[in-house]
């Protein structure tokens, strides 16, 4: 958010890499959707563009992080965390479902426990990914 006003061509290249899912349960979600929708416009404009899209509590919001003397990171790691966080919620999404149909009864539900398990396995490896790019 802070890129937005004071770096806007990193951050909408940061925004770029993001996809709708990795804004979800975001309390920013909104803001960076916005923020998203304005990619067709010159960097330059995106400030001004974007608060005409917010709500008051929004452009308050955004005008309070801006106002940071330093960026809490680069545009593009702050992207590769956002990406990491949803792919946390996932997994564990994806472990509560296990946990329930485990409940259930194992033998009934092995096929189903066993493509989650798969899935969960993607999931940390592209995370694993996601953290090295995140602190390279």
């Amino acid at each position: 958010i802070w890129a937005l006003v004071h770096e806007p061509e990193q951050a909408m290249a940061a925004l770029n890499v993001l996809q709708d899912n990795d804004l979800d349960g975001l309390s920013a979600r909104h803001i960076l959707q916005e923020a998203r929708a304005l990619a067709d416009r010159a960097p330059a404009v995106l400030p001004s563009a974007l608060f005409e899209r917010l709500n008051p509590v929004e452009a308050h919001l955004v005008t309070g992080i801006a106002s940071e003397r330093q960026p809490p990171g680069p545009p593009l790691s702050c992207a590769r965390e956002l990406q990491q966080l949803r792919v946390e919620r996932e997994i564990a999404a994806i472990q509560r479902e296990m946990d329930r149909l485990q409940e259930l009864g194992t033998s009934l539900h092995d096929s189903e426990i066993t493509k989650l398990w798969r899935r969960k396995e993607e999931l940390r490896a592209q995370k694993e990914e996601l953290s090295q790019r995140v602190h390279s």
